[in-house]
């Protein structure tokens, strides 16, 4: 896992209320993983690693994160 850097942040969902909380990570130099069922969701765009699963499936997200 040589990709992810020394911290790494995991959003589950990645809507209109999570971006906030992507920029700020990111800007502090954390790695971001978003989570959303949404492919068109803003919080995908912005993650370093995007996870196209619902919030809702929990044993694909962690399939999928994994």
């Amino acid at each position: 896992m040589d990709k992810f850097k020394d911290k790494t942040l995991m959003v589950i969902g990645g809507g209109l209320l999570q971006i906030p909380l992507i920029k700020t990570a990111k800007k502090s130099g954390v790695y971001t993983i978003v989570t959303d069922g949404n492919i068109e969701a803003e919080g995908l765009k912005l993650a370093d690693y995007p996870i196209v699963a619902s919030t809702r499936d929990i044993d694909d997200t962690i399939k999928k994160a994994e």
